[in-house]
Parts: C-alpha cells; structure tokens; sequence
C-alpha cells in the first residue's frame, strides 16, 4: 500500500512540475503593452485540448458557422464520435483559435491569455509552454489546440506570440 501511494504522489508531483510554469510576463502586463481595453473572452471547448487533429500550427479566426464546423471537425477528427460542436451566434461573436500544431511527445500547452480591443485591432495573446529537456513527458503523440469566442465587431485581429520553455530542474 505505501509503494502504491509512493508512486501516486510521484506521478502527481511531476505533473503539477512539468505541466506549469506561467509565461514570463504576466497577461496584466501583456494587455497594458498593447495599449487597449481587455476583452473578457469565452471558452469554446469544454477542457484543454492537447490531443487534436490539428497537426499544423495555426492562428485563425472564424467568422461564420461553416468555418467554426470545419474547424470543429479537424479538432475533433481523431474522436468518434466527436463531441457535438458547441453554439457560437456569429452575429454577435468570432472564434479564435491556435493550435500549435503536432508533436512527438507530451507537455506541450498552447492557451490564448488574454484579448484586448484598441481602435484598430483586436489583439490576441497566445502563449506556448513547451517541455525543456530534463522534463518527463507522455510518450504520445499531441497536438494542443485552444479557443475562445469574442465579440464580433469587425475589426483585423491580430495574434502577439510568447513561448515559454518550462526548466523541470
């Protein structure tokens, strides 16, 4: 019995260590820099997606309901079924999406932190966190994808990239 707990409280310690590890500017800092008013976005999906079929990075918005069913269908393409597409009133709102594309093991996270309106644009904070070399990691195949809905109003959208690497020392 206690080995059992050994390794249960093994596991989790080194999934709460490789699995963090915030970006190095904080999202507060990141929406003041592009100068605008924060834009409290809508989650899309029901819990993180690290194992899509989204095999290729991609920032994309999506306007309309084909081009969220779509995307909807390449997320979900390794999953049958799939889960049923959840409602977006393109009316009112847009999905943004990132995905980070394939890779060979896990540890990989992609997240959109924040979203803030100027004038001109709507800017999109991304953040990847990828594994640093002394991280276990599942040996499986991933590929993280994130997405939120914002409100629709027509401006350009555009994406502001940080990657983090986290050290696992």
């Amino acid at each position: 019995m206690k080995i059992r707990a050994f390794w249960l409280m093994a596991g989790c310690l080194l999934a709460a260590g490789c699995g963090g590890g915030g970006p190095t500017d904080t999202v507060e800092t990141r929406s003041e820099a592009a100068g605008g008013q924060r834009i409290e976005p809508r989650a899309v999906f029901p819990r993180p997606v690290y194992y899509s079929g989204m095999d290729v990075p991609a920032r994309e918005v999506l306007r309309t309901d084909a081009q969220w069913q779509a995307a909807w269908t390449q997320v979900h393409r390794h999953q049958q079924p799939a889960p049923a597409v959840p409602a977006v009133d393109f009316g009112r709102e847009s999905v943004v999406l990132a995905a980070m594309g394939g890779r060979n093991t896990g540890g990989y996270v992609i997240t959109i932190d924040s979203v803030t309106a100027t004038t001109d644009a709507v800017h999109v904070f991304v953040t990847e966190r990828s594994p640093g070399s002394r991280c276990f990691t599942t040996q499986a195949l991933t590929a993280p994808v994130d997405a939120v809905a914002i409100p629709a109003d027509g401006r350009a959208v555009r994406f502001h990239e940080n990657a983090v690497v986290h050290a696992c020392e």
